[in-house]
């Protein structure tokens, strides 16, 4: 059986592996929800810019 000052070392160490292991899952999540931000970005860019404009919206963006 463990003294307590040993479990208290057992337990730094595994709590420290956790901490380690749950900032890499932020990390991934934050890259993954700026990516599926920029995708979507793209998507609505890409339906607006093939999208039916009004003509006398075309003159105000120059697109005439």
């Amino acid at each position: 059986m463990l003294t307590n000052i040993e479990q208290m070392e057992t337990n730094i160490k595994k709590m420290r592996q956790d901490m380690h292991n749950e900032v890499w899952k932020i990390g991934i999540s934050l890259i993954v929800g700026a990516a599926a931000c920029v995708g979507a970005g793209a998507a609505v860019m890409n339906y607006l810019d093939h999208h039916y404009i009004p003509e006398a919206l075309q003159h105000v963006q120059g697109k005439t």
